[in-house]
């Protein structure tokens, strides 16, 4: 299985990647970095750390470090201010791959073709560029998988707006409206995939190095989804997100369906605008399927269970 992670590198990007890392079936061809949780290069350099504590040789490109045209910035009291919670700032300058993400998208499409999975944690900044460079060729990559928008739940940047969404709204309108083999995985799901503090404590037996830098991190997360939740858990969104795409049967419930976004609202910029209508006459619909995949439900109790085995059997080998 190969994969492309296109991340602005957070805190629960660094539970998808430590997972999938962990995971001796998955090949990870390269990481493009795009702003978001942080600045692009922050989110760089934290992805080549979990790289490297992984053990792994993976190229990590830089891409865009602003939005098309506007959108909200970073989330430091979510992240930290350079995405890694609590540590400090990164110096990995000369350890970036060469080249520019869009650029980079494009090459392993065409070196993988539809044996290529794009996982998009973030902003879809670099997915649309690389979609206007090239769109036949975008269009030939196996499946992209974001987490992004919010459908019937409230937005956690605005009432309507999810963050990877409301970062770059005119990214993501390209993308969702582009006819892309796109699957989307919106904050209504994703908020049921919970990672508590117990869980974290556990984590704190593993040698493992990858493992013992959430230790590091995710109090930090803990911390803020306790001051709005009200209980010691945090979202693991992009953990599942990625947790998804190397095992689609966590899918529980999908449909394709019509899918905008709003880039003009005066209260509504950002909302990911799924038209859930035509769930009322599936059957009747049946053979005649527009729009994007979105996921619906999830098996996030199962999730739980792969993310926490493969955390708590890591030990101290490096992979």
């Amino acid at each position: 299985m190969k994969f492309l992670i296109d991340s602005d590198t957070g805190l629960d990007d660094a539970m998808g990647f430590v997972h999938a890392m962990l995971l001796p079936d998955v090949e990870i061809v390269g990481v493009t970095s795009v702003f978001g949780n942080a600045e692009m290069i922050d989110c760089a350099y934290h992805a080549l750390e979990i790289v490297d504590l992984m053990g792994r040789q993976v190229p990590v490109v830089p891409g865009a470090r602003e939005p098309l045209i506007a959108g909200c910035g970073p989330a430091p009291q979510v992240h930290g201010q350079f995405g890694r919670g609590p540590l400090g700032r990164l110096n990995l300058h000369d350890r970036l791959g060469e080249g520019y993400a869009a650029n980079f998208i494009l090459e392993q499409i065409r070196a993988h073709g539809a044996g290529l999975t794009i996982v998009a944690m973030g902003r879809l900044t670099n997915i649309a560029l690389a979609y206007k460079l090239d769109p036949e060729l975008m269009r030939s990559v196996g499946a992209i998988y974001w987490m992004g928008g919010a459908i019937a739940v409230s937005g956690n940047t605005t009432p309507v707006a999810e963050a990877n969404l409301d970062g770059d709204p005119e990214a993501a309108r390209i993308v969702c409206m582009s006819d892309l083999p796109l699957v989307i995985l919106p904050l209504d799901v994703t908020m049921e995939a919970r990672i508590t503090d117990d869980d974290v404590q556990a984590m704190g037996n593993v040698a493992h190095p990858g493992v013992q830098h959430l230790t590091k991190i995710l109090p930090y997360y803990l911390d803020f989804y306790e001051s709005i939740l009200g209980v010691r858990e945090c979202a693991g969104h992009c953990g599942l997100l990625i947790a998804m795409a190397i095992d689609p049967s966590l899918i529980l419930s999908s449909h394709r369906l019509p899918v905008a976004v709003e880039t003009g609202g005066e209260f509504t910029r950002s909302m990911l605008v799924v038209d859930r209508r035509k769930l009322r006459s599936l059957v009747a619909q049946e053979g005649h399927e527009t729009g994007v995949s979105v996921v619906l439900k999830a098996d996030t109790a199962r999730y739980h269970d792969q993310f926490m085995r493969a955390i708590l059997s890591a030990g101290s080998s490096r992979r």
